[in-house]
C-alpha cells in the first residue's frame, strides 16, 4: 500500500509571510517571558480563588484600621486595644521589640486571624444560602419577601467580580434524595405508561417494596457516606460508566452537533470564515485560561458550577479495550490545531512569537494554502479515510490504535497520533457540497461524510465550501450548554460586526500590527500498511452504513414562539413537551417513556438529571385533545395542569430531587458490593423512546436580543443528537426568542415504526392545534 509521506513544502504566501532565522537568545527571552506570564495568571487566579469570596483588600483594610487604633489609643476602643496587646503577649511579641514594630506585628496578626475567620464564615454562609432552592418554585415577579431577603443576602455574602472558577468552593454538594421519595417518583412515572391496574405496574411496586426492605437502605447509607466526601455523589460514576465504558460508536450514539447562524452568512469564503472562527475561539480559550470569563449566574445572583469548562480545549477521548480515558493537555503543551483537508492532516501553530493568537487574515492565508496544497498531493482512498477509524466501536478502534499506531514499527504513526490528540481542536475543510438546508447541515455536523471528523477530539470545527460552519463535539468531557456558551461569544461578535471582520470580497480584514507565523504548516507523516488500509476501508463502510441509517430532520417553526406561549400562562418548555406527547400519540397511537435533560449545575460538579415528562396529567391532556367531544376550556385547564406538574418536576430535578441519577448510583454501589438487583436493572434499562432536550439560548448576559429585526436571521438553530433507543426519536428544540422554535428530530431508518419527517409534521400540527385552543378564549380561562 501507498505510504503517506512527509510533505513540509513551502507555503505559497506573500513575501515576508514567514519569519525565519530567529536569534536564539531572543527566542529564549521570549519563551521565558511567556512562561512568566502564564505563571503569573495561574498564581494570581489560584490566590484569588483560594481567598474568594473575601479579597486581599479585606486583610489590608483590617490591618490598617487596627494599626491606626493602636497608635491613636481612643478611649472608646480601650478594651479592644488591651485585648490586642494581650494577643501580642500570647504571640511572644515582648518589650524587647521597638514599639513602632510591635504595633504593626500585632495588627498583622489580628488582621490575619480576622481575615481567615471572615473567609470561612462567608464561604460556608454562602454555601448554606445556596443550598436553599425555594427560589426556583417562585416566579421572579411574584417572589416572597423571604426569597427577596435571601437573594439580597447572597449578593452581600458573595465576592466582588468572581473569576471563572471562584464560586466552586462555595457551591453546595448535591444531596442524596430520600429512598422512599425516589421509589415513589419512579412508580408514578411508569403508571401512565402501563396503566394504573396493569400487571407491569404491580410488579414494579412489589419489586420496589422488596428492594427497599432488603438492600435498599444499606445501599442508601453507603451512598450518603460518599456524598459527604466526594465533590458529587454521582458525576464521576456517570462519566465513567455511562460515557467512557460505553462501547458504542461515538457518532450518532453519543456526540452532538451545533450549527452556525440560521440564515445569516457573513462570507462564502470557507478559509476566511475559518480564519475568523478559529481566531475568536482561541481568544475565548485565552480568556478561559486566564479565568476572565465570569461564572454563569441564574437571575443574576445564583452561580452554577463551571468545572466542565476546564476540559473545553485540548482534550481527547482515548479509546480503551474496556474503558476509554479522557486526556487533557495543558496549554503549555498544546499550542497547535490540526487541519484536515482532502484527507491530509496539517499541524498549524496558532500563536506568534510573542504568544499572541495569529490574526484572522494570517490564519485565513494559512488555511487557504493548506486547502490548495492538499490538492497537489496524491493520496490513496484508504489514507484519505483515516478518520473513519474513530467512528468504530470503541473496543475495535482501541485494538487498531494499539496495533498500528502505538506498537507499530513505524514510529511516525505514534508521533502522528500524539500530535493530533494533543491539538487544541481539529479544523476540517469539507470538499463535499452542502446546501443551506438545515437537515443537510445537521447531518454533516453529526456524522460528516464518514472521513472528515475525528470523533475522539473535544471539538471539530467543520467548514463547508459555501462558507457554512458547524461544530461536532465529543460528549463525555462536558454537556452541550458548555461549548454552546463558548461558541456564543464567537457567533455574537460575528453577527454584531460583520463589516469589521470581512471586506467586500468576503476575506478577513488585514491587521497591520499582526505578527507573522512562527513556522509553516506541517503535513503530518504516518505509514499506511496493507492491513491498516483494510481496517480503514472496513471502518469507512461501517461509518457510511450508520450515517445512511440516520433520519434527521431540522426545521424552523416560525408561526409563533415563546412570546405567544407566555401569553397562554404556560411554561414554554412544558408547552413544547405536551406538544411532543400529543404528536407522538397521534402518530403511534400510544404513549412513550420520555426523557428530558435537566442540569444539576447548581451543585458542585453537577451535570444532568432526567425529567420524566410523561405524567398522568400529560396523558389526560393528550386524550382530551384526541377526544371528539371536549370543549376548549377543559383542554386548556388540562394543559395548564400538566404544564404546572411538568415544571415542578423540572425544578425538582434541578434541585437534586430527581430519581434517575439516584437509582443509577444505587445500582453502581450494589454491583460494587456484589449485589444483583433485578428491580434496578429492569427499571434503568427501560428504553427512552422519546429522548428530548431544550437547548440553551443567549447564555451571555450582554448578548443583543435575537428578537431585534436586525438579528432574527442571525440566531443559531442550535444543535441535535441521535436517538437514544433504536425504535425511538431524539428531539432537541430551541425556543429562539419570541417568534420561532427550531426542532431537530432524529430516528433510524432501519426502525420499523419511526419516521422523522412524519413526526415533525405531527409536531407542527400539534403546535397549531394547541394554539387554536386559545383563539377566541381569554388567557385567564
Amino acid at each position: 500500500m501507498a505510504e503517506a509521506r512527509v510533505a513540509v513544502s513551502e507555503p505559497k504566501l506573500a513575501a515576508g509571510q514567514m519569519q525565519e532565522g530567529r536569534d536564539t537568545l531572543r527566542d529564549a527571552a521570549r519563551a521565558w517571558r511567556k512562561s512568566l506570564v502564564r505563571r503569573f495568571f495561574a498564581t494570581r487566579n489560584s490566590i484569588y480563588n483560594g481567598l474568594w469570596p473575601t479579597h486581599i483588600y479585606n486583610l489590608m483594610v483590617t490591618t490598617g484600621l487596627v494599626t491606626l487604633l493602636l497608635f491613636w489609643h481612643p478611649a472608646w476602643a480601650g478594651g479592644f486595644t488591651s485585648r490586642l496587646w494581650h494577643l501580642a503577649e500570647v504571640l511572644n511579641i515582648g518589650d524587647s521589640i521597638p514599639y513602632t514594630i510591635r504595633v504593626p506585628l500585632v495588627a498583622i496578626a489580628f488582621g490575619l486571624i480576622f481575615f481567615i475567620l471572615l473567609l470561612y464564615l462567608r464561604r460556608y454562609a454562602l454555601r448554606a444560602l445556596l443550598s436553599y432552592k425555594g427560589w426556583m418554585y417562585q416566579p421572579p415577579r411574584t417572589q416572597s419577601w423571604t426569597t427577596l431577603a435571601w437573594g439580597l443576602l447572597v449578593k452581600i455574602v458573595s465576592g466582588y467580580k468572581p473569576s471563572t472558577y471562584s464560586c466552586q468552593a462555595a457551591l453546595p454538594r448535591m444531596p442524596v434524595p430520600p429512598l422512599r421519595r425516589t421509589l415513589d417518583q419512579l412508580i408514578d412515572s411508569l403508571t401512565p405508561l402501563y396503566g394504573q391496574d396493569s400487571g407491569q405496574v404491580r410488579d414494579f411496586k412489589r419489586q420496589a417494596a422488596e428492594f427497599e426492605k432488603s438492600i435498599g437502605y444499606k445501599l442508601q447509607r453507603v451512598l450518603q457516606l460518599k456524598s459527604w466526601w466526594a465533590p458529587n455523589y454521582v458525576t464521576d460514576w456517570w462519566e465513567k460508566y455511562v460515557y467512557l465504558m460505553s462501547r458504542s460508536p461515538l457518532p450518532i450514539n453519543s456526540n452532538y452537533y451545533i450549527l452556525d447562524h440560521s440564515y445569516f452568512k457573513p462570507t462564502s469564503n470557507p478559509a476566511a470564515r475559518a480564519g475568523y472562527i478559529v481566531h475568536h475561539l482561541l481568544r475565548v480559550k485565552r480568556m478561559l485560561d486566564r479565568e476572565q470569563i465570569e461564572p454563569l449566574l441564574i437571575r443574576s445572583t445564583i452561580p452554577v458550577c463551571m468545572s466542565q469548562y476546564e476540559r473545553a480545549f485540548s482534550t481527547t477521548r482515548v479509546p480503551g479495550e474496556d474503558i476509554d480515558e479522557l486526556v487533557h493537555y495543558p496549554s503549555s503543551k498544546s499550542k497547535h490545531i490540526i487541519v484536515l483537508s482532502s484527507g491530509h492532516y496539517y499541524k498549524v501553530d496558532v500563536y506568534d512569537s510573542d504568544g499572541a493568537v495569529l490574526s484572522t487574515r494570517v490564519l485565513e492565508d494559512l488555511f487557504q494554502w493548506i486547502v490548495d496544497d492538499s490538492k497537489q498531493h496524491d493520496i490513496s482512498q484508504s489514507e484519505s479515510r483515516l478518520a473513519a477509524l474513530t467512528a468504530l466501536e470503541r473496543t475495535k478502534w482501541a485494538k487498531i490504535r494499539r496495533q498500528h499506531f502505538l506498537e507499530s514499527e513505524a514510529s511516525a504513526n505514534k508521533d502522528f497520533l500524539a500530535t493530533l490528540e494533543s491539538a487544541i481542536n481539529v479544523v476540517s475543510f469539507c470538499s463535499d457540497p452542502v446546501s443551506d438546508d438545515f437537515s443537510e447541515r445537521g447531518k454533516m455536523g453529526l456524522h460528516g461524510n464518514g472521513r472528515n471528523i475525528w470523533f475522539d477530539k473535544n471539538a471539530n470545527l467543520i467548514f463547508h465550501p459555501s462558507g457554512r460552519f458547524a461544530v461536532h463535539c465529543e460528549h463525555s468531557w462536558a454537556d452541550a450548554p458548555v461549548f454552546a456558551h463558548l461558541i456564543e461569544f464567537v457567533y455574537t461578535a460575528e453577527a454584531a460586526n460583520p463589516d469589521k471582520i470581512y471586506d467586500s470580497g468576503g476575506r478577513c480584514l488585514p491587521d497591520p500590527a499582526a505578527q507573522k507565523p512562527i513556522r509553516q504548516p506541517e503535513r503530518l507523516v504516518w505509514r499506511c500498511s496493507e492491513s491498516l488500509a483494510n481496517e480503514i476501508d472496513d471502518a469507512y463502510q461501517f461509518s457510511l452504513k450508520n450515517n445512511a441509517d440516520l433520519d434527521l430532520v431540522v426545521r424552523d417553526f416560525n408561526e409563533y414562539g415563546k412570546g405567544v406561549i407566555k401569553c397562554f400562562k404556560v411554561s414554554p418548555d412544558a408547552y413544547v413537551q405536551m406538544v411532543l406527547h400529543l404528536a407522538y400519540y397521534r402518530m403511534h397511537g400510544k404513549f412513550a417513556l420520555t426523557y428530558e435533560s435537566s442540569m444539576t449545575r447548581l451543585f458542585l460538579c453537577g451535570r444532568t438529571e432526567t425529567v420524566r415528562s410523561l405524567t398522568q396529567s400529560a396523558c389526560d391532556f393528550v386524550l382530551a385533545m384526541c377526544a371528539k367531544e371536549c370543549d376548549s376550556g377543559l383542554r386548556i385547564r388540562l394543559l395548564r395542569r400538566a404544564a404546572d406538574e411538568h415544571q415542578t418536576s423540572y425544578r425538582n430535578a434541578m434541585a437534586g430531587l430527581g430519581c434517575d441519577r439516584h437509582l443509577f448510583a444505587l445500582y453502581v454501589i450494589g454491583r460494587g458490593l456484589g449485589y444483583e438487583s433485578e428491580f434496578l436493572k429492569s427499571t434503568l434499562t427501560l428504553p427512552w423512546i422519546l429522548s428530548t432536550s431544550q437547548q440553551p439560548q443567549q447564555q451571555l448576559a450582554d448578548t443583543p436580543s435575537c428578537d431585534l429585526p436586525e438579528f432574527r436571521d442571525c440566531v443559531s438553530p442550535g444543535g441535535g443528537f441521535g436517538p437514544v433507543a433504536d425504535q425511538g426519536y431524539g428531539v432537541s428544540y430551541m425556543l429562539a426568542g419570541d417568534f420561532r422554535i427550531f426542532f431537530h428530530v432524529s430516528s433510524k431508518r432501519s426502525a420499523a415504526d419511526t419516521d422523522s419527517t412524519r413526526f415533525m409534521d405531527h409536531i407542527y400540527q400539534a403546535l397549531r392545534d394547541v394554539k387554536a385552543l386559545f383563539d377566541g378564549h381569554s388567557t385567564a380561562v
